[in-house]
């Protein structure tokens, strides 16, 4: 008999987007481009496109296609837009995806001119790096960090408070750059994407897409910059999975955009070329889930384990050594993987370093979600217990976990 086991993940994330005071509040401008306008769907700092805009599937719903010959200019000389983006306290978020094979491209700058004040982001794919270069009165600051190199869509946050800026990537804090003293660098330039300051002499327009682009006039903390750029795309939502044989598991490859994806092997998936499928393995079988977009192709894999119910081992109980619980719904909480061991009473506790209880369930498939009472359990290590039974007798195993943040 199948038994389907399929676990959807939970975009509670968009909820968070919408209810967190820290990330909704003080947004001056958002372009989604869903609407496939350059329109400022925040306030009133319309975008002026060069050219009429490529509306395409993006991270979320449309993006905006950048061919080499597209820019767009955000708002006007009279708008408030300018002074935001190169004010003492500012969050600047931009989403963006091209292939891996272009060279150096400025993907916004807000600078009059190559010698004026102001900064450019620039992205060089084939390198896998960025560069942020800062003019200000008094130097040039050039920010070297490196994308994220298992991932097509990079999620950029450029933090900006006085003498200080933090940059984010995918969830994932880059670079901290802390000057002296507090640097001017007002620009009388449009904030521009996708061109603009210096294009055409050390780097070329932008190639490929953009979303997402969200201008704070507040600074978003480091933590809420994580979460602004950690949505999942391009990934399953699960990377092991026990079953008996004779069943089957449904499995998510997470896209916005379902298109050319391929599973290896094709053996055991019910539809080789579609984002959500059953895997029915005879045997255990690591599967590679892939999609090609826009020039750039993403891959994640799956593990899905195979056993005899005629051989389960009572004293063998598995769960993880680490989890990272950071909000990106990637491993975010922890549990018992073989559950399929007990057949009983169960108790699953879990302790901090000083043996208090930090977690508690009589649930085998109960998960901590890395929180103790409303506040985030500190990074380390932690010890777990789980008193269980099987078939019919009592067992206890230990071990621990490490907290990865």
């Amino acid at each position: 008999m199948s038994a389907r086991f399929f676990l959807l993940l939970l975009t509670f994330c968009s909820v968070i987007y919408q209810t967190n005071g820290q990330i909704t509040e003080n947004l001056y401008a958002y372009y989604n481009f869903d609407d496939c306008t350059t329109n400022d769907v925040q306030g009133s700092n319309n975008g002026v496109p060069h050219v009429p805009p490529d509306c395409v599937c993006g991270l979320k719903g449309k993006a905006i296609r950048f061919d080499g010959s597209q820019y767009i200019e955000l708002g006007d000389k009279a708008s408030g837009l300018i002074p935001t983006l190169t004010g003492d306290e500012f969050t600047l978020v931009i989403s963006l995806m091209t292939s891996r094979k272009n060279g150096p491209m400025t993907v916004f700058s807000i600078v009059e001119d190559c010698d004026s004040y102001g900064y450019e982001l620039i992205y060089n794919p084939i390198q896998n790096k960025f560069t942020l270069n800062v003019r200000s009165q008094t130097e040039l600051t050039s920010i070297n960090f490196d994308d994220d190199a298992g991932s097509c869509w990079q999620q950029v946050a450029i933090n900006r408070l006085f003498n200080r800026m933090d940059i984010v990537v995918n969830g994932q804090l880059k670079y901290t750059q802390k000057w002296i003293a507090n640097p001017d660098f007002h620009s009388l330039g449009l904030p521009v994407l996708g061109g603009g300051g210096c294009t055409g002499k050390t780097t070329s327009r932008f190639i490929g897409l953009i979303d997402e682009v969200k201008v704070y006039n507040r600074i978003l903390s480091v933590d809420n910059a994580k979460l602004v750029t950690s949505g999942i795309i391009n990934r399953l939502n699960d990377h092991f999975q026990v079953i008996f044989k004779g069943q089957s598991y449904g499995a998510e490859f997470i896209t916005n955009c379902p298109v050319d994806v391929s599973w290896v092997p094709a053996q055991g998936v019910s539809d080789p070329a579609s984002n959500i499928v059953e895997l029915s393995p005879d045997v255990t079988t690591k599967y590679s889930v892939s999609t090609f977009y826009e020039g750039c192709s993403d891959v994640d894999t799956i593990l899905i384990k195979v056993l005899d119910e005629s051989n389960i081992q009572c004293n063998k109980l598995f769960l993880p050594n680490s989890f990272t619980p950071n909000g990106d719904g990637l491993n975010d909480t922890y549990g018992i993987s073989s559950t399929y061991t007990i057949d009983g009473d169960c108790l699953f506790e879990i302790f901090n370093k000083y043996g208090g209880i930090v977690f508690s369930t009589r649930d085998p498939y109960g998960r901590w979600d890395g929180r103790i009472g409303n506040e985030y359990a500190p990074p380390g290590l932690y010890l777990y217990k789980v008193r269980y039974t099987c078939s019919g007798n009592q067992y206890t195993a230990t071990g621990s976990v490490n907290i990865i943040r």
